[in-house]
C-alpha cells in the first residue's frame, strides 16, 4: 500500500489538499479511475476534491443534486456499492446513469445527515470491488471528520469577521460620542498671543 499520501497529510492545511491525498490512495488501491468528494446542500453539490479524470467531474464543478447517483443512494433506491450499474434499476433514471458512461459506482455519505459524499466511478463494471468496502468506509470517516472541521473553521472565521465589524462600528460610535461630550464640556483652548515688544508699540504710536 502506498502510504506517502497519509504521511504527507499532516503537512496540508486545506480540505482539498488533505482530501486529495485520501482520494489518491483510494484510486491507487481500488482500481477505480475516479474518486471525488462533493458537498451536499441545496440544488447543487460543489465538488471539493478529485483524484482522476473523466465523467465531467473536476474540482469546483457544480453537480445538480437531483441528477446525481448519490441522491438515489440517499433515497434508498440503490446500493452504496454497485459493481455493475446495469443491475441497479433504481439508478436507471438518474441523468448521470443515462449517459451510459458509468459501469461501476461507489457512493458513501459523510455523516448521518450528510454534509457531503464520497464517490468513485468507472466506465466498466467491477466484479471484485465489493471487498474494498471496509477501506472505502474508513476513508469516508476521515473525510467526514475533515469536512466537519473545515465547516467549523469557516463558521468561526465568518463569526470572527462579523464580530470584528460589529466591534469597529461600536468603537466608531463611542469615539463620536466622546468627541461630542468633550466639545460640550471642555472649552476650546484660548488663543495665546505673545506680549508685544515695547519698542514696537512706541514706534507704532509715534
Amino acid at each position: 500500500m502506498n502510504t506517502n499520501a497519509w504521511n504527507a497529510a499532516g503537512n496540508f492545511r486545506t480540505f482539498s489538499q488533505i482530501g486529495q491525498s485520501v482520494l489518491e490512495m483510494l484510486r491507487h488501491e481500488s482500481g477505480l479511475p475516479l474518486w471525488a468528494v462533493a458537498r451536499v446542500g441545496g440544488e447543487f453539490a460543489p465538488v471539493l476534491a478529485v483524484a482522476g479524470e473523466g465523467f465531467g467531474i473536476r474540482p469546483a464543478a457544480l453537480l445538480r443534486w437531483a441528477d446525481t447517483l448519490f441522491a438515489r443512494t440517499v433515497a434508498g433506491e440503490g446500493p452504496a456499492f454497485c459493481p455493475d450499474l446495469a443491475d441497479a434499476a433504481g439508478y436507471a433514471t438518474a441523468p448521470m446513469a443515462r449517459s451510459g458512461r458509468i459501469g461501476a459506482y461507489v457512493g458513501i455519505a459523510l455523516g448521518r445527515e450528510p454534509s457531503g459524499f464520497l464517490f468513485g466511478l468507472d466506465s466498466r463494471p467491477h466484479a471484485s470491488f465489493l471487498a474494498l468496502e471496509p477501506v472505502a468506509r474508513e476513508a469516508a470517516g476521515i473525510l467526514e471528520t475533515l469536512l466537519t472541521a473545515d465547516e467549523a473553521i469557516s463558521r468561526a472565521v465568518h463569526e470572527a469577521a462579523a464580530g470584528i465589524a460589529e466591534g469597529k462600528a461600536r468603537f466608531a460610535s463611542r469615539v463620536a460620542e466622546w468627541r461630542r461630550v468633550r466639545e460640550a464640556v471642555i472649552p476650546p483652548p484660548a488663543l495665546a498671543f505673545p506680549n508685544p515688544d515695547p519698542d514696537v508699540l512706541n514706534r507704532a504710536r509715534a
